[in-house]
């Protein structure tokens, strides 16, 4: 079993992206914990993940040179978002109009955890639905009556459990979460009787020796071989023409959309084979462990090993139906809950269709706790994994079981080495011949425990499921040395299992056990034993809890150290255990019960905490008020093991206060308070409060009041300018001595808003560690300006008005609440309408005063209160404070009144502002001003394809102790050129740009300015075609893998490289002339290597040129037999690395902003040649061709090449008439130096003619 990593298993913390364009994979395969040899990956990987959160919004993150940045864009151009990282280093990014949902439980937090749904391959550009678990209140009946939710597809219905599962079309899942009530909406029908909606989560797969460890061959001698009882195989479907598995499936089904039950992963034919194969393949020296058992095969996970949590609800559901006694699934996912969706599946089925749930414990360890979902269940039998020799594997996931120290796993079996049937086609594990691979993990060991299941349940068909998981731990072998949170009780055992007459309850399970001040009290756990046989059977009882922290004396008891269990009857003996006496820390051990034949072993645990106090904190909100949404976290600064909580207050929850509790200790307290004005549906302010480090000795209260915040701001001085600010992105961190650390922030568009950010210190200052606040601010000349009478109004503008160059002189109207009847009583048809409401949302007023006529429009409150400005549509809108509003309406009302109306396109000039603290303890005077001196100017000249476009773009920015940037995504128009002014001193940044919708990416490199500095950046400047990465070791090699950095496309500027909105792209390799695959590319001696990779790039308005590139890269390479280059070895460190004498293109064409060049005029432009960074050799080039093509490639004529200095060759050719050409150029250039290595490069519609 293998589950989606998270957290811990993050190539970088809260990175959900690839690093760099190439990938060198090193995990292990999904069907076991074998490792896997290098391979290298020859399509480029993206340089960032973007993912479509259920509400419709995006977000974007992407890790390069160690620095993360995360971006979010509103489904609607507006809207504030509120981000959230764990200790763990995941990230949640929620836009503000979920947070009530979030809060009350109808929406999954899963939901909106980016690094998650990356992780899942839930983001957009592997799939364009997002998957959903809709689970409603009410039984299967109510299910079939409810109506279609909106924006949904592919319905799963899971009747037993009373829920669906769908996947939401991203494009439309604005629609679906209004549907939900979002954002104020009114909810649907079906809205109404959801009971929450879950994130269908990504979950992934997890003998003739091991068959006879367990006991198996004296069952059958006994004549018990499973015949008889069902047992189903949830998994990635079995070879059913296997000799092993012929005749033996009486029933299949695939739930995995578009696959048949074929495994063509090979995962599930082995689990199936070790359950209940024949052994027809290898003369019967292969058999499973119930060969005569009945045999259900589920496809719940798709040829690639991993499936999604609907598909395996499914498959649970079809299998507990279908009479399943045993249910064997050799799957998982991670979770931090014990009652997990898929958990909570198997409790419920279990109980209401008698199957036993055999799950694998996951191969996470031994880190613990490890144990995946769904074996985290109650009900369910856990597997750990033991080799052959009974010791346990370094892999099996351990426990206790996570959110309530649970004793998990129950039990273990054979998982090293396990040979079982092999699916045709197939290589998982490591292949013994054409029909047995070997393989490792918990998968192999849960079919063991489930195939013994089936032979009890042959043995005792009346045993229910909680009967036959007892039956079978307490007959396991206790395996000395290990603890119960590592074993259970020992390695399944059939030969004494099979044999018994006398079973114990399973285990003592006390969870977690914890002092309080004045006394706890006893917690105590009766342990039962059932005779069977026909004669009283007297047991002696000893208790050994020492494979944990020792337990004191009185600690843990017996009620008795002897028991007599009457024939066809059964008796207990109790357990008790003292919370206030002992270590704190894991306790565990056993309980054995002996007599003549009689070995029984139980299990017992607990985990002793330190006393947990509880604490509340109260949110009251800038309007003296419960607050829209308050965020909390809590983390514990000393370092070692995370004390982490977090949750949320306010209008989702229905209370203002959050309450917790936590063992005394030394916390950090931060949190994010939301002000909303809720007649206009926009925030008033967010408030940020830290409480640095607080000593909790007790119960503690904490109220944060947004009426105490002082105010926070950047801004610039200096400038002699007009500015107004158009956004804020904020982040308070708390880093431990240790490095770990939690954040919250907020980003989005303020320049449609009156809201405010202020600060709440809190008590304490930090010993170690750090608090650390970003407030990062960006200002621009105002696109629309208006006046009256000499008098400035304090506009504010919607993100996605129109753009266009204009002044008006525009006449006033007031048009009341702006309703039809309002407008029907006024001349509005070329004049400003002035309409008074207090909503945010106003685009329906706005199109009222288009269709009556009017040249714009303008909003002022009609009440006191903070304005806010949404419209969208064509329609010139602005909005005013509302005093400023009434002063107006009074000027109107008295007499004619003209408003001064300026309008343009683009702003001239932008100014980022990033303020930052680091100390001790919030700032107490969380206020920057920069002067205009300390900035430096990029001059960034935006291109587009013909014809105007939105576009979005964002500077990244980073202080010296920062390694994670947030953004909304500004807009510019383009083709546009401004001036972008950025703060100097110790920053880091990284601009980004997106063009047109759906949008391509561009990423440039990370830089630092000095001072005063002017740089000058162009970007979509044609033509597009391949772009390098500049990283350490973009291109390079060892003796068995390789890199190969190239990205998608790249635009002129040599340092920006794109990686998305390519809807096809595929690549060849050859060696010495013969195509290979990429684990046969390369050999130790010297060989002639070329890379062909062909890009077919789906466009995007205004994005329309350079559609198709075909590059074949040729190249000499030999195995290194050093390190070259200075950063070489990053690559692979403990092994030889070379950089590859690549030669990389690049192309200086003089054409203009939208990527033209005029017809019948001579074209000269400098075509630059480079090798990647690190390279020592000779750059030298020493032949280069260009040709032309005015009819998409059809004809080529040569151009003139002339040799310049530093791999620059000048290129001249003349351009027809227009008339004589479909209106574009296209360019094939081939370059080559005296080394045997070459580059051949087309690019079809490179430019266009005018």
């Amino acid at each position: 079993m293998r589950s989606v990593p998270k957290g811990r298993a993050r190539l970088t913390a809260g990175a959900v992206a690839a690093a760099t364009a190439f990938a060198l994979l090193a995990s292990a395969p999904p069907a076991s914990a074998d490792p896997a040899s290098p391979v290298p990956a020859t399509v480029p990987t993206p340089l960032a993940t973007t993912v479509t959160l259920i509400t419709g919004d995006t977000v974007t993150v992407s890790t390069l040179d160690g620095r993360t940045s995360v971006s979010a864009a509103a489904r609607s151009g507006s809207g504030s978002f509120q981000t959230r990282t764990a200790p763990d280093g995941d990230v949640y990014v929620y836009p503000a109009a979920a947070l009530p949902a979030v809060a009350s439980g109808l929406l999954d937090r899963e939901l909106f955890n980016v690094t998650v749904l990356a992780a899942s391959g839930y983001d957009d550009a592997s799939r364009s639905t997002l998957p959903v678990i809709v689970e409603y209140a009410g039984g299967a009946a109510t299910l079939a009556a409810e109506p279609a939710l909106p924006a949904t597809a592919s319905a799963a219905a899971i009747p037993a459990l009373h829920a669906t599962g769908v996947g939401v079309d991203k494009n439309a899942a604005a629609d679906f979460f209004a549907a939900l009530g979002g954002g104020g909406a009114q909810r649907t029908l079906a809205a109404n009787r959801i009971e929450k909606v879950w994130l269908d989560a990504r979950v992934r797969i997890a003998l003739e020796d091991s068959v006879p460890q367990i006991g198996a061959p004296g069952a059958w001698a006994a004549g018990h071989d499973g015949t008889g009882v069902k047992v189903a195989v949830l998994d990635t479907g079995a070879d059913l023409g296997h000799p092993d598995l012929a005749g033996r499936v009486a029933d299949s089904r695939s739930f995995v959309p578009g696959e048949e039950v074929r495994d063509g992963h090979g995962h599930g034919t082995h689990v199936a084979a070790t359950i209940a194969g024949s052994g027809a393949g290898s003369q019967g020296r292969r058999k499973g462990v119930a060969p005569g058992a009945s045999l259900m095969v589920g496809k719940v996970l798709d040829n690639g090993g991993s499936g999604q949590a609907s598909w395996i609800l499914n498959g649970m559901a079809w299998a507990a139906q279908s009479g399943a006694s045993v249910v064997s699934m050799s799957l998982g996912g991670d979770t931090d809950t014990p009652d997990d969706i898929l958990s909570d599946a198997v409790d419920e089925l279990s109980a209401q269709y008698g199957s036993l749930f055999v799950i694998a414990a996951g191969n996470s360890g031994p880190a613990s706790p490890t144990i995946g979902s769904p074996g985290t269940a109650d009900s369910a039998l856990t597997v750990g994994a033991v080799s052959k020799t009974d010791t346990l594997a370094n892999f099996s996931g351990r426990g206790p079981r996570v959110g309530d120290n649970g004793l998990k796993p129950e039990i273990t079996a054979p998982g090293v080495g396990i040979i079982a049937a092999r699916a045709t086609g197939t290589t998982m594990g490591t292949p013994v011949d054409d029909l047995y691979t070997s393989a490792n993990g918990t998968s192999m060991a849960t079919p063991h425990v489930a195939g013994a299941a089936v032979i009890m349940k042959q043995i005792h068909p009346d045993f229910t499921p909680a009967q036959l998981k007892d039956a079978l731990v307490s007959t396991a072998k206790n395996l000395p040395g290990y603890t119960a949170y590592q074993q259970g009780s020992g390695r399944v055992d059939l030969a004494n299992g099979g044999t018994a007459t006398v079973f114990a309850s399973a285990k003592a399970d006390f969870g977690t056990v914890s002092p309080v001040e004045g006394g706890a009290p006893k917690q105590t756990r009766e342990v039962a034993y059932t005779n069977l046989g026909a004669s009283d059977v007297t047991l002696s009882l000893a208790m050994d809890l020492g494979r944990g922290t020792a337990p004191a004396d009185g600690e843990a008891a017996l009620s008795a150290s002897t028991l007599t269990v009457p024939a066809k009857g059964s008796a207990s003996v109790t357990v008790t255990v003292d919370p206030m006496l002992g270590e704190f820390g894991e306790h565990s051990g056993y309980l054995s019960a002996t007599a003549s034949g009689v070995a029984l072993t139980t299990a017992v645990g607990y985990v002793r905490k330190l006393p947990e106090v509880p604490v509340a904190i109260k949110g009251v909100d800038r309007l003296g008020a419960s607050p829209f949404n308050m965020t909390v976290q809590l983390f514990n600064v000393d370092s070692g093991e995370w004390v982490y909580r977090s949750g949320m207050a306010g209008v989702g929850t229905g209370s203002d206060t959050y309450t917790t509790t936590v063992p005394k200790g030394r916390y950090t307290v931060q949190a994010v308070l939301n002000t909303t004005d809720w007649a206009a549906g926009s925030d008033v302010a967010a408030d940020f409060y830290s409480a640095a480090e607080i000593t909790v000795g007790g119960p503690l209260s904490l109220t944060v009041d947004a009426r105490a915040a002082v105010p926070l701001k950047a801004g610039v001085s200096g400038t002699g300018r007009d500015l107004v600010r158009t956004w804020v992105s904020t982040s308070l961190t708390r880093v431990r001595g240790d490095g770990a650390q939690v954040a919250v922030g907020t980003m989005g568009p303020v320049g449609d808003t009156e809201a405010a950010q202020g600060v709440l210190r809190g008590p304490g200052t930090a010993a170690d560690g750090a608090v650390q606040l970003s407030h990062d601010a960006g200002y621009a000349d105002p696109v629309l300006t208006a006046s009256v009478g000499g008098e400035r109004l304090d506009v504010l503008v919607p993100s996605l008005g129109p753009r266009r160059d204009a002044k008006l002189s525009l006449r006033a109207v007031d048009t009341g609440a702006g309703e039809d009847a309002d407008f029907a009583k006024v001349d509005v048809k070329g004049k400003l309408a002035i309409i008074r409401s207090d909503a945010g949302f106003v685009g329906a007023y706005a199109r009222r005063a288009a269709a009556a006529g009017a040249a714009a429009v303008l909003f002022t409150r009609a009440t006191p209160g903070k304005t806010y400005i949404y419209t969208g549509g064509d329609l010139p809108a602005m909005a005013v404070p509302f005093e400023q509003g009434q002063r107006l309406l009074a000027r109107v009302a008295s007499r004619k009144t003209t408003v001064d109306v300026s309008m343009r396109k683009e702003s001239r000039y932008t100014y980022l502002v990033p303020a930052g603290w680091r100390g001790k303890a919030m700032p107490s005077d969380p206020t920057f001003t920069a002067p205009a001196r300390k900035f430096a100017e990029v001059r960034a000249a935006y291109h587009a394809d013909g014809a105007y476009r939105l576009d979005s773009e964002t500077m990244y920015s980073w202080q010296a102790w920062q390694t994670t940037a947030y953004r909304s995504l500004p807009y510019v128009l383009s083709p546009s050129v401004r001036s972008e002014y950025v703060y100097a001193p110790g920053m880091k940044y990284r601009h980004e740009v997106r063009a047109g919708e759906p949008w391509l990416r561009m990423t440039g490199a990370l830089k630092t300015y000095r001072e005063r500095e002017r740089d000058d950046e162009s970007w979509f400047g044609a033509p597009l075609h391949p772009g390098a990465v500049d990283v350490p070791c973009g291109f390079c090699r060892t003796d068995k893998a390789w890199a190969f950095g190239i990205t998608p496309y790249g635009d002129s500027d040599p340092g920006h490289a794109g990686d998305y909105g390519v809807s096809a792209a595929s690549a060849k390799l050859f060696r010495d002339g013969v195509q290979v695959g990429t684990g046969d590319f390369l050999v130790p001696g010297t060989a002639d290597y070329r890379v062909e990779y062909t890009t077919d790039r789906a466009t995007s308005p205004g994005a329309t040129y350079g559609t198709k590139v075909s590059t074949a890269w040729s190249f000499r390479s030999t195995a290194p037999t050093g390190v070259e280059g200075e950063e070489c070895g990053k690559f692979a460190p403990e092994q030889k690395c070379g950089v590859l004498p690549v030669i990389l293109t690049g192309y200086d064409l003089p054409l203009n902003l939208l990527n033209q060049a005029r017809a019948g005029r001579g074209m000269e432009f400098d075509l630059r040649t480079f090798r990647p960074a690190g390279y020592t050799g000779s750059s030298r080039i020493t032949g280069a061709k260009v040709s032309v093509s005015y009819d998409d490639g059809a004809t080529w004529r040569a151009a003139d090449v002339d040799r310049g200095r530093d791999g620059v060759h000048e290129v001249e050719y003349e351009h027809p008439r227009l008339s004589a050409t479909n209106g574009y150029v296209s360019l094939r250039v081939e370059v080559w130096d005296g080394s045997g290595n070459r580059t051949v490069q087309t690019i079809i519609r490179a430019y266009a003619l005018v």
